[in-house]
Order: structure tokens, then C-alpha cells, then sequence
């Protein structure tokens, strides 16, 4: 539903470009022969990498643009979104649960903002096929009158709230 060639190419690109900063930093001894396009990467040597990243930001963050040769790599965005993310803990005193409720805000919100708009010709297509979670979340905001793309007749509202007074109002007497 959304254009998958450019994120294919920068997951593509990103992926080799850790693999890189990978090889450089792991020690001789542990080093294996594994190719630039690997698909896995040793649990270990990712832990390393981003225990170094967070004990030592600015010097990481350095070595990881260093090693970005022109490519799409999404890696240095996200470590940079990492740190300040971890920084909101550390320097600007909050707690975890307030960083991971900001966190899962901007997800619902970004969900959102794709779900209404893609066009309802591509929903349908989805739909045709089993539905994608964009579809289902458009949907779902259809129905609760969120969208832009279908949003309810004035009439149709102001007769559900009446009926929901008339509910209320009938329950109390």
C-alpha cells in the first residue's frame, strides 16, 4: 500500500552498512567470514555494538557516519534516535513508562496519518487479499468517524448522541 522499493533498498543498505561497522569492531579472534549482504548477525556482537553506542554516543555516532559510503542507510538516523531517546531518561529525568507512552503516541499517531492516506482503491485491493493492518486501522477510524475519507453525515451524529441521552436519560428515571 505504501511505496515498498525505496524502503526495500534503504533496509537493504542499512543492514550492510551495520554488518560493516560490525566487522571493523569485533575483535580478530571472534572475527568470522561472513559476507557484506549477510542476513544474521551474531546476538552478541549487536549487543557490543550498541553497549558502545550508549556508553560512548559521540564517539559512535562519529565512527557510524564515517562508515556510511553514500548509501540510503537508515542507521545513523535511528542511533541518533536512540541515544535522545535514552537521553530523555537520563538527562531530562523521565521516567520510563512516560518515554515509552511518548514513544507508542507517535506510532498510533504515524499509523494513523498512513491509514488515511492511502487511497480506498488500494484498501480495497488489501482487502481482496486477506486486509493489511493500514486497511483495518482505516477502517476502524471510518467506523469510529475519524476519517477524512468518510466521515459521517452531521444528521447521523446528532441522532446517535440523541440516542445515547435517551439511553442515559432512560436509565436514571
Amino acid at each position: 500500500m505504501l511505496a515498498t522499493q525505496p524502503s526495500e533498498t534503504r533496509h537493504a543498505d542499512t543492514r550492510i552498512h551495520l554488518r560493516r561497522l560490525l566487522s571493523r569492531n569485533t575483535r580478530k579472534d571472534v572475527k568470522r567470514n561472513i559476507p557484506l549482504d549477510g542476513l544474521s548477525f551474531h546476538e552478541a556482537e549487536v549487543n557490543a555494538f550498541f553497549k558502545n553506542l550508549l556508553e560512548s554516543p559521540s564517539t559512535m555516532l562519529k565512527e557510524i557516519k564515517e562508515q556510511d559510503e553514500g548509501e540510503m542507510s537508515a542507521l545513523l538516523d535511528g542511533c541518533m534516535l536512540g541515544v535522545s531517546l535514552q537521553s530523555l531518561e537520563t538527562q531530562d529525568g523521565w521516567s520510563n513508562d512516560k518515554k515509552w507512552e511518548m514513544i507508542s503516541e507517535v506510532w498510533v499517531d504515524m499509523l494513523m496519518y498512513a491509514a488515511s492516506h492511502c487511497r480506498w482503491k488500494e484498501h480495497v485491493h488489501a482487502l481482496s487479499q486477506g486486509g493489511e493492518l493500514l486497511t483495518h486501522v482505516c477502517l476502524l477510524m471510518a467506523h469510529l468517524g475519524l476519517s477524512r475519507q468518510c466521515r459521517p453525515e452531521v444528521s447521523e451524529q446528532l441522532a446517535a448522541r440523541s440516542q445515547r441521552l435517551d439511553d442515559i436519560v432512560g436509565h436514571e428515571a
